[in-house]
């Protein structure tokens, strides 16, 4: 069952995290003082429903909750590496909007949702966030996750340059911002940000043994990608499954001894026949899967497309 974010309970921790001080302002309310509208988007101040459904969207991670007795398969910890250290491992830093999918990694990519700037809005906080227990929960987390994210000057400019922080930020400000923003504690923050990053290979996994799906996030758009990636190390094993046959007939074409001619005979015939009957399960596997995978891509096909929903 989803958290019900609608209930409003008015809890002091709940307050922004940052000082009123640190907050952003919208130049807007000083160009067009009788309509204001929420810090970086067009949703007027007064529609609050609006808000708080656009906030959900921006904040509530319903799937990696559902799972979360199980993310310790996925991460270790609260870990959350800097950016330029994604970079110095060679991963590439990608957009991701959906809050699930924020500190989702693989060996290439780490996802990363762009900070919505109306989160730094101390007047909205207090408004629209901080009535809402598990909007608080959630806004906590993500902001401390980039608290995180964002150390170094490198790392800020990295962020602005992959469009995550507001271009017109200063560094002296959000060094000012996240020193505050650290000193959330994990207790005051949705489940999900008790783990950092997580790697999506094994989220998958998660999927398909506890939730009864096929993966959580499909990275790859045609089966031709897909399995290609997935079968990269049978190459190795392939490899040295050449190897060693190889080394075995060798053996057999100089000879020996009565005995030792015959336990080589005896070794080659299992291990060929072992061979053998690997490559005709993995050929069978991998015909299974794809027809699972098949069916799976039709059902969701035709299945009516849910919209987002929130209790």
């Amino acid at each position: 069952m989803h958290e019900k974010i609608h209930e409003k309970i008015h809890n002091p921790n709940n307050d922004p995290p940052f000082s009123a001080i640190s907050s952003r302002k919208d130049q807007r309310a000083v160009d067009f003082p009788k309509q204001r509208f929420l810090l970086g988007q067009s949703i007027p101040m007064d529609e609050t429903t609006k808000i708080h459904d656009f906030l959900c969207r921006e904040l509530y991670v319903p799937r990696l909750n559902d799972i979360h007795k199980h993310l310790w398969i996925a991460g270790w910890g609260e870990s959350i590496h800097p950016l330029h250290w994604h970079l110095m491992v060679r991963r590439s830093i990608v957009i991701a909007e959906d809050p699930d999918m924020h500190l989702v990694c693989t060996d290439r990519v780490v996802f990363v949702k762009p900070l919505p700037v109306c989160l730094l809005d101390y007047d909205n906080y207090l408004q629209h966030i901080s009535n809402h227990e598990c909007l608080s929960l959630a806004a906590r987390g993500f902001l401390r996750s980039y608290a995180r994210l964002v150390v170094h000057e490198s790392d800020f400019l990295l962020a602005q340059q992959h469009n995550l922080l507001p271009r017109d930020m200063e560094w002296i400000e959000w060094s000012i911002l996240a020193r505050e923003l650290l000193e959330i504690s994990t207790a005051s923050v949705n489940k999900r940000y008790r783990y950092g990053e997580l790697r999506l290979s094994r989220l998958n996994l998660i999927y398909r043994i506890w939730r009864g799906r096929l993966m959580y996030f499909r990275l790859h758009r045609s089966y031709t990608a897909y399995f290609s990636d997935q079968y990269k190390s049978s190459l190795v094993l392939f490899a040295y499954t050449t190897v060693v046959h190889t080394a075995l007939q060798t053996m057999l074409n100089v000879g020996g001894s009565s005995l030792s001619v015959q336990l080589l005979y005896q070794l080659s015939f299992w291990f060929g026949a072992l061979t053998i009957g690997s490559v005709v399960a993995s050929v069978l596997f991998l015909g299974v899967y794809l027809l699972v995978i098949l069916l799976y891509n039709l059902q969701a096909t035709l299945r009516e497309p849910r919209q987002f929903k929130i209790d």
